[in-house]
């Protein structure tokens, strides 16, 4: 289900149950939802929601770490917008580096998007550049995702 954000925009717990919903088989999502509000309640966590996608962090005590992962039901337009708008966010909060995985190929063209969006950043001193890494899991379908933040702001 896609629900245009600039349309009509959802609150938090919608867009997390209609996208459980729409990626996880019926007899596993209401353990799926308590997994989740379980995962929300931990003190590492950081949810946040940007149009009609709700990112949901975990980031260590001194914020050098992260790992996360989206729920969407926005269109991938508006999906890319939320998503350099959440990694701004996070690079705001003093987060270095970020890791999500997800299966198959079904975000392979936004995370492309995304890298390209980092690589052509302006930037006085490379190293303040933040980067992308995409990469593949050996052992499984999985992509990963790896963005190390520097010092110039992503938006």
């Amino acid at each position: 289900m896609v629900i245009d954000s600039r349309e009509q925009k959802l609150d938090i717990s919608d867009v997390i149950l209609l996208s459980v919903e729409e990626l996880t088989k019926p007899e596993l999502r209401a353990k799926m939802l308590a997994l989740i509000a379980r995962e929300t309640a931990l003190p590492s966590a950081d949810t946040v929601q940007f149009g009609n996608t709700v990112f949901l962090t975990h980031i260590n005590d001194d914020k050098s770490k992260s790992i996360g992962r989206a729920f969407n039901v926005d269109t991938a337009r508006n999906f890319k917008r939320n998503g350099l708008r959440f990694a701004a966010h996070i690079q705001d909060m003093g987060v270095r580096k970020y890791v999500t995985m997800y299966e198959d190929n079904v975000y392979d063209s936004l995370f492309k998007n995304w890298k390209k969006h980092f690589d052509e950043q302006e930037v006085d001193n490379e190293e303040d550049r933040s980067k992308l890494i995409i990469g593949k899991a050996k052992k499984n379908n999985q992509t990963v995702i790896f963005i190390e933040f520097g010092k110039e702001p992503i938006l």
